[in-house]
């Protein structure tokens, strides 16, 4: 299959955020108000961006942008991205920031899947259970249940299944935390805080900020493709699983996380 003609078109080649991102939409066939839609923007807070304004943090870049802008598995272009995000921070063309828009009262953030869900009948079953405390039939709920296995096996589609017959048993929300554009593992706090819709605070650690959200909600948190933060992702999962009592965590990675009480 010959390579798409937009292969010729190197990250490297933009040097401001605003032409990438408006590079990157179309490339994606969205409009300018599609975009602002998927990431919480208004139409005109997306026209400031493209004209290089100052961009959002590398948090929200990372959880809300490189998703809907459909980047995820071209890492030259989520680097690019979040480096030039960066620079136009630093250099504050803008009299004010972009805020990032205020997450709307929502149960969940999954996306909506364009196709059936066939098969693994048995599998999806034993999930939804070991994820719904107090089961009817008695099962032990797994407070972290990870799907490990190789890549390319449908952990994170099953993952999403599962997550979505849910729903009823977490009142405080379902979120998915899309793992695999980040590549530093200081990320993976301000990501959750930014799905969440929390505001960092000033000289207070972001995890301090999350558990005291969390803490009395009885809620579940997606973490997809763990694998290339493990070790990160471990230490995180078991700091949220000890001062949230009625959080769950559901994992998928291409190995354990190695946390106590793990299924």
């Amino acid at each position: 299959m010959p390579a798409r003609r937009a292969s010729a078109v190197q990250p490297n080649q933009f040097v401001t955020f605003g032409q990438l991102l408006r590079f990157l939409r179309q490339r994606a066939g969205l409009t300018q108000r599609e975009l602002s839609i998927a990431v919480g923007y208004s139409e005109s807070q997306m026209s400031r961006l493209e004209q290089n304004q100052r961009a959002p943090d590398q948090a929200a870049l990372a959880a809300r942008f490189v998703p809907a802008l459909h980047v995820e598995k071209e890492p030259e272009w989520v680097a690019r991205l979040l480096d030039l995000g960066d620079a136009s921070r630093a250099e504050g063309r803008a009299d004010e920031p972009a805020p990032l828009a205020p997450v709307p009262p929502s149960p969940h953030n999954l996306p909506a899947q364009l196709t059936s869900f066939i098969g693994r009948e048995r599998e999806l079953a034993e999930i939804r259970q070991l994820l719904t405390p107090n089961s009817v039939d008695g099962t032990e709920a797994a407070r972290l249940l990870t799907l490990s296995g190789h890549g390319g096996t449908g952990k994170t589609r099953i993952a999403l299944q599962a997550a979505s017959a849910v729903l009823a048993s977490f009142p405080d929300g379902v979120r998915l935390v899309e793992l695999a554009p980040l590549t530093d593992p200081a990320l993976i706090s301000q990501t959750v805080v930014a799905i969440w819709g929390l505001k960092e605070e000033a000289g207070r650690p972001l995890l301090a900020t999350l558990t005291d959200h969390l803490r009395d909600k009885k809620a579940l948190l997606l973490l997809d493709n763990c694998e290339h933060l493990v070790q990160a992702c471990a230490q995180f999962a078991e700091a949220l699983l000890l001062a949230c009592p009625n959080l769950y965590l559901l994992a998928s990675s291409r190995e354990m996380l190695g946390v106590p009480g793990e299924r």
